[in-house]
């Protein structure tokens, strides 16, 4: 017989009252009960756990010892089944998602604030990588899930993608710009300058001659095109603060149609996600959705 958290909770009952009938009391059973419960354990390994006379009830030095173990185990099954609730409600444990670049930039600051104000025990681990990198750590059990344009990669059947809206790349540029404020521009106009653009650059952007400058982050993107004569590719969502305060203006180029992306939410097939990933899922719905 392996002792159970019950027995366990009738040695600390006793050990906290020094009384088997205040003790049976408190624990809502009778006292013979109680007894039949300590005889049992102290049969079981041969130790005596309790004194008692009519002097009343007494530990003995073993005894102390199992108090002293019963009192850790009990606390660890309490913090236990408190964590598994938390867990529960996703307000513990560990998100792990993933983002492409620009996703990340528009959503992640926001969706990490939102999590820590109202699950401040939850950690959350993120991922930026573009979508090929990112399929492979999904198929890997290195993260939950992922946000990406899928339209270019090969989803195997291990995984599942469920729709969540694209991102439309418009262009943009600095206010002083010799470009800003051209009402007639073709993308001829744009070859003689460098544009601002990420690593994997997707298959989706249009073709550029001229120079380029080029990183995974879109905010150091952003800042390189505000401080020079880059053209820049990017979500309107993403640079409207810019926009609305004069830094950057977005240009219309007649024979250039804004490349647009699809982005999915990927799974491995067969995972039953957790209760923080799929709040995080429903949460990046809602932002994508609303620009």
């Amino acid at each position: 017989m392996d002792i159970d958290l019950v027995k366990l909770k009738h040695i600390l009952a006793i050990a906290r009252t020094l009384s088997f009938s205040r003790a049976a009391e408190e624990l809502n059973i009778t006292q013979p009960a109680l007894s039949r419960s300590i005889a049992s354990v102290e049969q079981r390994f041969g130790i005596r756990i309790f004194d008692r006379d009519r002097s009343g009830v007494a530990i003995t030095p073993v005894g102390a010892l199992v108090v002293a173990e019963a009192e850790a185990l009990v606390g660890s099954a309490r913090t236990l089944g408190h964590n598994l609730r938390l867990y529960a409600k996703g307000e513990a444990g560990t998100l792990t998602v993933g983002m492409g670049p620009l996703v990340a930039s528009m959503i992640l600051p926001e969706l990490g604030s939102r999590f820590l104000t109202t699950t401040p025990r939850l950690q959350i681990r993120a991922s930026i990588k573009p979508p090929g990198v990112l399929l492979k750590e999904v198929m890997d059990d290195a993260i939950e899930l992922a946000v990406c344009a899928t339209e270019h990669v090969d989803l195997p059947e291990t995984v599942v993608a469920f729709p969540v809206g694209e991102v439309v790349f418009e262009s943009f540029v600095r206010s002083g710009h010799p470009l800003a404020g051209c009402e007639e521009l073709t993308e001829a106009d744009l070859e003689d300058y460098p544009i601002a653009r990420i690593g994997d650059a997707h298959s989706a952007m249009p073709a550029h001659k001229g120079g380029a400058f080029i990183c995974d982050n879109y905010h150091i993107l952003r800042d390189v095109v505000l401080r020079s004569d880059c053209l820049w590719h990017t979500s309107p969502g993403f640079a409207a603060p810019q926009v609305a305060e004069g830094q950057l203006v977005q240009l219309r180029v007649a024979d250039m149609p804004p490349p647009r992306s699809a982005l999915a939410i990927i799974r491995k097939r067969g995972r039953t996600p957790s209760p923080a990933a799929k709040l995080a899922a429903e949460q990046i719905r809602a932002m994508l959705a609303s620009g």
